[in-house]
Parts: structure tokens; C-alpha cells; sequence
């Protein structure tokens, strides 16, 4: 099936050659800015043949004349993704829909389906041969692998050549995301990017070194966070109960940085592997629980408690994605925050953040005239950004500092991608409840689990 550079190669224009010749005395240097090479000292060679003017060739572009007849195109997602004119980015956005819309005859529909819903509906539709949607957005673990080994989704890398040039489908942390097996499925997706936030005013309080001084020094590591974090842990009345708290967070996601920021993971589906028992896996366990045996990090009793908890100001450190900075900012309004990438770990070279639920649009495999409706995605999301990086705009509205925004940078560029959540059963909370409320030892832990893992991966990928 042709590539996309060739489905969408619009003209090739040869060079106009013209030969200038210079007066006597005239300009033999390159510099445009030598006094010589000015309009009057110049003149055209009125006795030397004119340089032949090629003719322009133009290949003709195959999706010009497109005419969907009026039909609907539907992009689905659990928000509403209208492009609203908030960035110069999405004002273009909706132009391009406005003008191809006319031009190719057809009606751009975004459509909301509830978080819990647009999975099964993807997948119900697509197996009764009717997609209800043609660009639909998935968390990757709802495509990657069962959907895809069950031939559901469109493999986007067989119609398009993807190199992170065309922005429309996603720059090359965006094509990584989307890729599994060696083919593309998900594009122009979330791509996060994961840090550590910290309270700069009780920061300052405590006296405690900027974690972007530590990060410059390459000293920025679980031990400086640790270390950190057993200061920022204050009883101050001596009531039994910390006045200040070293850390609160998601304890999922602290469990996931945590294995990425020591370079594991904690399954690879593309090679078939549990990596539980990864020895860089297991040293992340154990420092994950030390923060609790250390009872630096202020406990959850229901799952989104770190929200709250951190929005009262005396905890010094909230492990979190990129997206969250706008309400990190409006919790501490009054404090202002920083944000850095998460301490580095000991079997690690460089910082890593994580994503275990990126989400991507992909295309159901029956949809019609799939080439087409990749043509159209295509020129609806191609753009000029107005951005030196991907993120930028949105970054510097949410973050208060330079520093900041560029750590929000460094982490979407250094994204490792977590699959367990497509893995059926596995037991993140029960691995979780061992090491903190259990105090079961982590290679105790590891080894209850690691053949229950490996068993459902490979049940899963023999489906």
C-alpha cells in the first residue's frame, strides 16, 4: 500500500537558475552584506544567453477531488475534544476543519462517550462490523495487546511514513507511545510526562536545598529525596501526629515512577515477560516501602486523598504528572510550587518519567475508506505551532518559574511507556498492600506474584 509521501506529495518544483553577472570590479564574495554587491553596482549581462526558465511539474495530488457526499466523520472520546480558540494552535485547527469541510464535502463530528463506556463501545462495534466512530480515543491499555491481536485496530504505520516530521500525527515520543509489535496503532496521543512537585514556601520554611540545585549538581537521587522528606516530617507539638509531611501521592503512580526512575518496568508484553523479578525492579520495591516503614509519606485512606491532603499546604512533596500543574498551582496559590523531574534512581543513568494510561486516537480496522479518512486527519492537525517545544504554551500558562517548564519538558521526552493495566488480574493493590500495610519483604512479595503474572500474560497473548 503507498506510503503517505506519496499520497500527499503535492508539487515538485525545479529551481529558476538565473545568471547574474557583475559589473567590472564587481562581487566575487558571498556576503550579502559587502558593499560591492548593491543594485546599482550590479547589472545583468545583457550579451550572454538567457538561462533557460524550466517549467514547473506538478504531480498531481490522487485525494484533491475527495468527495465524501455529506457524510459525518466522527471522532469520539470521553471529553468533549472540540478544539476551543484558546492557543494559536487550535485556532488553526479549526480553520483547516471549516475549509475541508467545504472542500471535501463532509461534517467533522466530536462526540463524548463516558470514560467506562467508549471501550466496550469500540470494541462491541468494531466486532459487529459497524465502528461507531472512525478516530476513537483509547487508553493504550485498552488496545494494546487484546484489541490488536484480536484485529481490531488499524495499523496507522501501514498507510503512513512516520518519522515525528508530521506533527499531525505526533512527534517521536508521541509515535513511540503509539507503537507495539513494531507497528504504530495510537498517534497524536497524551504522552504525560511524570515529576515531583514541592512546596516552595515550606521549602523555604525548613531550609532544605532547592531540588533544582541538586538536579544541576547531579545529586537529585532517592537518597536527597529520602533525606528531604524525613526533614520536611515534622511533629512540631509532639502529639504524635506530623505537623508538616514529607510526601503524599497516588500510590500507584509513586509504585510506577519509582520502577521507571530505576530503568525497569514492571511487565513487557512485547517480549511475553513478567519483570517483577527484574533485580531493579525488586530494589524499587524495597524503596518504595521504605517511604512508608519511614512513615514520610501521609497515608490515603481513600484512593484520591493526596488530592486533598496536598491542598492544605503543609506537605512538601507530591509525585505527579505534568497535566496536574494547574491545580497543583491553584492549591498553592498562596505558596507557589516548583516542579522537577523525579530523583533519579541507583541502577539509572538518566531521569525517566512514566505513563501507565497514555491515551492515543486510533481507528477501528473495518472503517471504510481508511486512506481517506487518514488524508483528512491529516490536514486537519497540520499545523504551524507557534511553540519551540511540544507543550510549551500550555506549560507556561500552568508553571510559574522557567525552570519548571522545562523540567515539564524533559519529562514528556523521557516517557517509559507501563503495560501491566492491559495485563488481566494483575495485582498492583494487592502488591501494594503487602508492602505497606503488610510489611511483607519485597523479594517476598515478588516471588508470591511473579508466576501469577507471568501466567496471565501468556494467557493473554495466546488470546
Amino acid at each position: 500500500m503507498e506510503k503517505w509521501s506519496r499520497l500527499t506529495s503535492v508539487l515538485l518544483v525545479f529551481t529558476l537558475v538565473f545568471i547574474l553577472a557583475a559589473c567590472s570590479g564587481g562581487n566575487n564574495g558571498a556576503d550579502g552584506n559587502n558593499a560591492n554587491n548593491s543594485s546599482e553596482n550590479t547589472k545583468v549581462n545583457v550579451n550572454e544567453e538567457p538561462a533557460e526558465v524550466v517549467d514547473e511539474v506538478v504531480v498531481p495530488d490522487p485525494m484533491e477531488s475527495l468527495d465524501f457526499g455529506g457524510e459525518t466523520i466522527t471522532m469520539a472520546a470521553w471529553w468533549d475534544a472540540t478544539p476551543q480558540p484558546d492557543t494559536p494552535e487550535n485556532q488553526q485547527i479549526i480553520a483547516n476543519i471549516a475549509e475541508l469541510e467545504q472542500k471535501h464535502n463532509f461534517k467533522l463530528e466530536f462526540v463524548a462517550v463516558n470514560y467506562d463506556e467508549i471501550g466496550p463501545k469500540f470494541t462491541e462495534s468494531t466486532l459487529a462490523g459497524d465502528p461507531f466512530a472512525e478516530f476513537v480515543r483509547l487508553e493504550r491499555r485498552w488496545y494494546v495487546p487484546t484489541a490488536i491481536n484480536s484485529d481490531l485496530v488499524l495499523a496507522l504505520s501501514d498507510f503512513v511514513e512516520l518519522d515525528g516530521s508530521n506533527v499531525a500525527f505526533g512527534d517521536e515520543s508521541q509515535i513511540s507511545g503509539g507503537t507495539f509489535g513494531g507497528k504504530v496503532y495510537g498517534f497524536a496521543g497524551d504522552t504525560g510526562g511524570f515529576g515531583m512537585y514541592f512546596n516552595r514556601a515550606l521549602l523555604n520554611e525548613l531550609g532544605l536545598p532547592n531540588p533544582h540545585d541538586l538536579v544541576a549538581k547531579g545529586e537529585w537521587t532517592w537518597e536527597a529525596f529520602m533525606d528531604m522528606a524525613k526533614k520536611a516530617t515534622v511533629d512540631s507539638n509532639n502529639d504524635g501526629k506530623p505537623d508538616t509531611w514529607g510526601a503524599v501521592a497516588k500510590d500507584e503512580d509513586l509504585l510506577g515512577i519509582l520502577v521507571a526512575s530505576n530503568d525497569s518496568n514492571l511487565v513487557d508484553l512485547s517480549a511475553g515477560k513478567e519483570l517483577l523479578s527484574d533485580p531493579k525492579t525488586v530494589e524499587a520495591l524495597e524503596f518504595y516501602q521504605s517511604l512508608f516503614t519511614n512513615k514520610v509519606v501521609k497515608l490515603n485512606v481513600e484512593w484520591s486523598d493526596y488530592v486533598k491532603n496536598y491542598s492544605e499546604g503543609n506537605v512538601l512533596f507530591f509525585p505527579g504528572a505534568n497535566w496536574e500543574a494547574s491545580r497543583v498551582k491553584e492549591q498553592l496559590a498562596e505558596k507557589d510550587f516548583g516542579y522537577v523531574p523525579f530523583p533519579i534512581g541507583p541502577k539509572s543513568s538518566q531521569f525517566r518519567a512514566f505513563n501507565a494510561q497514555m491515551n492515543m486516537w486510533v481507528m477501528p480496522k473495518n472503517v471504510k475508506n481508511p486512506e481517506q479518512l487518514i488524508y483528512i486527519f491529516g490536514k486537519i492537525f497540520n499545523i504551524e505551532s507557534t511553540e519551540d517545544f511540544p507543550g510549551q504554551n500550555g506549560y507556561e500558562l500552568a508553571f510559574n518559574h522557567e525552570e519548571d517548564i522545562m523540567s515539564a519538558k524533559l519529562n514528556r521526552e523521557n516517557v517509559v511507556v507501563f503495560d501491566h493495566k492491559g495485563v488481566p488480574g494483575f495485582p498492583d493493590v494487592a502488591i501494594m498492600a503487602d508492602l505497606i500495610h503488610n510489611n511483607v519483604p519485597a523479594a517476598t512479595v515478588v516471588e508470591t506474584y511473579k508466576g501469577q503474572v507471568q501466567a496471565a500474560i501468556d494467557e493473554l497473548l495466546k488470546n
